[in-house]
């Protein structure tokens, strides 16, 4: 949208105009403490919801696209980021609000609300500020019950769900979808995948606002798609030589996409958060990552996963690789071994002998096994050619009674790289 605008607390600017701020029956506005206002849901109410089922090929596939448009175009980012939400979310409309002095510009806007780019609403008389307030994703339905500001706009926003991203640590706006109907509801799942994308909005945000950013990132963005896009066909191709029927295909596929996506996840994090003088994910930090998912204390309150020795940084190139082998031990675990039973424990150990780098992987209190299994399965195989091929190193097992033992060693600089 063209023409002048200016801000104006409790009002949307548009075009030079402003649709005046007025008082809604019980409602109060801006950053005021024990605010409640009927238009915001509790964020439960998303957990309760049926979840979605999630499609970890889809969300892989826009991250690349992502990383992409980010090395090659970066003015663009903000609407791929836009569009990503408005397709994963299955939403009606979706946008980046940027924090301009005292409003919120919107900066990309995609779906039926998409005439409304470029125009803004108030920092502290809207929904974006009320996220910024409480500093969380918040859950809206018809927000203009309470916030005047959105008066007037077509289509009436029927539920929006929106989250703040962030740079130096500091909120610097907030990205959000919405539904024009009732035939769209946001659940948790929907929660997820916004977070994940806040990542990359951070780091669009850094890259408009860095001179030295675009640099760092395209050597960064150049080698991650690199190897994301070599172990995505690797994946398919060898799931489905070892897939019995397509169903079982699909969803070995999706596990293993889905441990790709959480530690893609994590490194955006430590890519956009300027405040760390490190960019490197650690292993303790990826591991927590991939079995958090099975619960991190068990029934009983005991620590599923107890992380012992060096904690060893793991480059931007070996995060992938890390993650799959992590992914595979644990699901392995999950269905035969230590994680099957509620008393189940995941000891990992890491140490440095020399030049190598070694880890452990041990498992206790789960059932008692009985020696080696027939046969070796594909996460077996899928471990020991990343090991062997991907990081030069070697792999044992001890199937002990009382719970596997794993033994990974690799170069030192094998996981840095």
């Amino acid at each position: 949208m063209q023409g002048d605008r200016t801000e104006h607390s409790g009002c949307l600017i548009r075009n030079g105009s402003m649709q005046q701020h007025g008082e809604a029956d019980g409602a109060c506005y801006g950053p005021h403490a024990g605010c409640e206002l009927p238009s915001i849901m509790s964020p439960e109410e998303l957990s309760r919801r049926p979840r979605h089922t999630a499609d970890p090929i889809a969300e892989n596939r826009a991250m690349i696209d992502l990383a992409q448009a980010m090395a090659g175009s970066p003015e663009i980012i903000l609407h791929g980021v836009a569009d990503a939400a408005l397709t994963l979310c299955a939403a009606h409309s979706a946008g980046l609000s940027l924090l301009e002095k005292q409003a919120f510009r919107w900066r990309a806007i995609v779906g039926q609300w998409a005439h409304y780019l470029g125009d803004s609403a108030p920092r502290d008389f809207s929904p974006c500020g009320m996220v910024f307030d409480s500093n969380a994703p918040l859950l809206f339905s018809h927000p203009e019950r309470d916030f005047p500001c959105l008066g007037g706009m077509s289509p009436t926003m029927d539920e929006g769900l929106s989250v703040p991203f962030y740079a130096d640590g500091k909120a610097v706006g907030t990205m959000w979808v919405m539904s024009h109907d009732e035939s769209c509801r946001f659940d948790a799942e929907h929660l997820r995948i916004m977070t994940s994308l806040s990542a990359f909005a951070a780091a669009a945000y850094w890259i408009l606002h860095s001179r030295d950013a675009p640099a760092l990132l395209l050597r960064e963005m150049s080698h991650r798609i690199k190897n994301l896009l070599a172990i995505t066909g690797a994946l398919v191709t060898l799931s489905a030589r070892s897939a019995t029927t397509p169903r079982n295909m699909a969803l070995a596929v999706e596990e293993r996409l889905g441990a790709l996506v959480r530690a893609h996840d994590l490194t955006w994090r430590h890519l956009t958060d300027t405040d760390q003088p490190s960019r490197e994910t650690t292993l303790h930090e990826l591991t927590s990552t991939i079995v958090a998912p099975f619960g991190d204390h068990g029934t009983t309150g005991h620590e599923r996963l107890v992380l012992t020795g060096e904690d060893v940084a793991i480059g931007s190139r070996g995060i992938a690789n890390v993650a799959l082998v992590l992914h595979e031990l644990t699901t392995n675990a999950a269905k035969y071994g230590a994680l099957t039973s509620p008393e189940g424990e995941i000891h990992v150990a890491c140490a440095r002998d020399g030049n190598e780098c070694l880890l452990t992987w041990t498992e206790r209190g789960g059932p008692p096994l009985e020696g080696a299994p027939c046969q070796h399965g594909f996460g077996d195989s899928l471990i020991d050619g990343i090991v062997q091929e991907g990081f030069g190193g070697r792999v044992s097992r001890d199937w002990r009674r009382e719970g596997l033992i794993i033994r990974l060693s690799v170069p030192a600089n094998a996981f840095a790289d």
